[in-house]
């Protein structure tokens, strides 16, 4: 069987992004181990590589070696963060993935460092996702203190890096001022007085039923997880984080919309500054489209879709939520879905979302849609 193995990525040696010590690809460029690993396991394999320096005569030439080949392997060596501060291919990967699909060679896509990476290669027969980390906490009580010794990859500001790091770091500091635990917060301070009955931390036994289901879970927990918080971190850390775990209904939502588009009053009561929500989604530079919380919207490729204003901001989440808002048409589309069920190599919510959001503003007539 002849194999051909791409190693593709944003970088010239396909190095790590990260840096950590005790990492075995610490110092060596990953792209070159996985290339000794493969050539030791398939004599018949043809490594390939392509980065940011390859030229069209480089990238034809892999296109027509793929062809002619009986398993395709794509590797992708993608930075965490981008030049606009997106997670995405590069123009000319996503080109070559486009291409690679229409050779018809059976494809498989190894994502390295960062999962997201493999939905720019939709018709992939097989994806997997690998990381490299020093070694696994032991204890929920340590993640903290893992989270403070880990490097920075960026200085502060410089970068939109996508990270739970910072928000389970957030739900803590949120707990270290108030005195009280990040759900019982939340719970006394937004969700009794708002009247968000549906929404919880770690529902109890009496609402999961009405949970639906995020994945079949064949590598850790065994099991079909429903009712209890999708992301392993969170899950790790008791089901109560500052990075997910948090359960609702699209009503429920829609009051906590309404109170930010009410510059944070709702039914008389105040429970944010406007200043404070200001700075939650207003865009404050033209390369940072991630901002406190929220996304704001981009020029193309936004899961808002075509139609939302650049005032909107957003949110989505891996198992298949979205709220996107346009504050200048007091409009808020709030989807939620369990794409990831039963797997989440699932990746086609991305062309879903935007089109779930322009379907709703030509239903309503918006100006600009075409109704």
């Amino acid at each position: 069987m002849h194999i051909v193995a791409l190693l593709a990525g944003d970088t010239e040696d396909d190095r790590s992004d990260v840096d950590r010590p005790g990492s075995p690809a610490t110092s060596e460029p990953v792209g070159t181990y996985f290339s000794h690993l493969l050539r030791r396991r398939s004599a018949g394999s043809e490594i390939l590589r392509l980065s940011l320096g390859s030229d069209t005569r480089e990238v034809d030439g892999a296109v027509a070696r793929i062809r002619r080949a009986d398993v395709a392997l794509l590797c992708l060596f993608v930075k965490v963060r981008t030049a606009s501060g997106r997670i995405d291919l590069p123009d000319y990967l996503r080109t070559f993935a486009a291409r690679v699909a229409e050779t018809n060679t059976p494809l498989v896509v190894l994502a390295f460092g960062n999962p997201y990476m493999a939905g720019n290669v939709p018709d992939a027969g097989s994806i997997m996702c690998l990381y490299g980390d020093d070694e696994p906490v032991s204890e929920a009580a340590a993640v903290i203190d893992t989270i403070a010794a880990t490097p920075l990859v960026a200085a502060p500001g410089d970068s939109t890096i996508y990270s739970d790091l910072g928000f389970i770091t957030l739900g803590k500091i949120v707990e270290k001022v108030s005195g009280m635990p990040l759900d019982a917060f939340v719970k006394k301070e937004f969700f009794i007085p708002l009247r968000m009955r549906n929404t919880t931390f770690a529902p109890p036994e009496s609402l999961r039923a009405r949970c639906a289901p995020t994945e079949i879970d064949t590598v850790w927990r065994k099991s079909v997880v429903q009712g209890s918080v999708h992301d392993e971190n969170a899950a790790f850390i008791g089901g109560v984080s500052g990075n997910a775990g948090l359960f609702s209904t699209a009503s429920d939502l829609a009051v906590y919309m309404q109170m930010l588009f009410n510059k944070g009053i709702y039914a008389g009561r105040r429970y944010l500054s406007e200043k404070t929500i200001a700075e939650f989604i207003e865009r404050r530079s033209p390369v940072q489209e991630r901002w406190l919380g929220w996304d704001t919207r981009s020029p193309r490729g936004s899961s808002a879709g075509a139609f939302f204003s650049p005032a909107s901001f957003g949110h989505t989440g891996f198992t298949g939520t979205c709220i996107w808002a346009d504050p200048a048409r007091n409009l808020v589309v709030i989807f939620l879905t369990n794409r990831v069920y039963p797997t989440r190599a699932n990746l086609k919510i991305a062309r879903v979302r935007p089109a779930v959001n322009d379907a709703v503003m030509r239903a309503l007539g918006v100006p600009g849609t075409g109704q």
